[in-house]
């Protein structure tokens, strides 16, 4: 008994002598406190506020595109034409030329601060972009039911109302590249189909030369018998 208690009046002893080490570093501990705090307000204060725009869209519908006649002479289907829109909304080329078209260099620097390298700039302004599929299970996916599901396109950065001025100047830059690209590839079938049909025709009209040749051949044969029969 009397060991066990002593070794409490230990434990009781060098707890005291922690407490009061701890006591007379006070000053020092609420300094470093006091800096740490200081130091993490002061950088808050002085980091801008990000903002994160985002925009919907859907897979186009039948009707949308039917006044497009992009089917006629191709095998482009609704669901290749939307992938080949969401290729051009995540394509950097695209990105770029609708930040450069729009001006947007001097959007989003609004203090006019002198840029180095521009190209840098750029890259650094839109690499937040991001292009978010929905989220589907695989049941819902293999009904085949995301035209009704909402795609979004979102970036980052300190100027909200730019940053979704951007979003459209994007979206529209993207359909129209991916329009344009499909009515190139419908001209281009268009053309090679109407070759097709020329070669054809020209096929069809010499057959019908040589078929009128040999018929005046064999009207001649047939007179030149009569004669000789006369």
């Amino acid at each position: 008994m009397q060991e066990i208690k002593k070794n409490e009046s230990t434990n009781e002893i060098n707890l005291v002598e922690i407490f009061n080490s701890i006591l007379s570093k006070k000053l020092l501990i609420s300094i470093i406190t006091f800096f740490v705090t200081a130091t993490v307000a002061l950088y808050s204060i002085n980091q801008p506020l990000m903002f994160i725009a985002k925009t919907s869209f859907i897979s186009p519908s039948k009707n949308s595109l039917a006044n497009l006649d992009l089917f006629k002479f191709t095998n482009e289907t609704r669901e290749s034409i939307f992938s080949q829109f969401l290729a051009e909304l995540s394509s950097d080329k695209v990105q770029i030329q609708a930040f450069i078209d729009g001006d947007f260099l001097t959007k989003f620097n609004l203090t006019n601060s002198p840029i180095d390298n521009i190209e840098d700039y750029i890259a650094g302004t839109i690499s937040s972009i991001s292009v978010n599929l929905p989220k589907v299970s695989k049941k819902t996916l293999e009904l085949g039911f995301l035209n009704e599901l909402n795609y979004s396109l979102t970036i980052q950065g300190a100027e909200p109302n730019v940053l979704t001025s951007y979003l459209t100047q994007l979206i529209k830059y993207a359909n129209t590249s991916t329009i344009t690209n499909l009515s190139k590839l419908n001209e281009k079938f268009k053309l090679a189909r109407l070759t097709e049909i020329e070669l054809k025709r020209k096929e069809l009209v010499d057959l019908a030369q040589r078929n009128r040749f040999l018929r005046i051949e064999l009207i001649k044969e047939e007179d030149s018998q009569k004669i000789r029969q006369i």
